[in-house]
């Protein structure tokens, strides 16, 4: 009973290294696609000459809309600037 428990918890943690790794691959290739853009930025915005500040989160919080898509990070290189 013992050889057997320890086989399966053997099998277990190479799974979750296995897990691990995976899961590393996933977020440097995320990090690549979207840029490392963190849920906690603040945008600061000129929106009709008024100049707002505004954390990334709230306008990605609709998944699937326009302002999750346009600020996702994913997009922030061809944005247009004020000066």
């Amino acid at each position: 009973l013992t050889l057997v428990l320890k086989k399966k918890q053997q099998v277990l943690e190479e799974r979750e290294q296995a897990l691990e790794k995976a899961t590393a691959t996933l977020n440097r290739d995320r990090s690549e696609v979207f840029g490392d853009k963190s849920d906690s930025d603040v945008l600061h915005l000129n929106i009709g000459g008024d100049r707002l500040a505004v954390l990334r989160r709230t306008l990605t919080s609709v998944e699937g809309s326009m302002l999750a898509s346009r600020f996702s990070g994913r997009w922030d290189e061809s944005l247009e600037k004020d000066r």
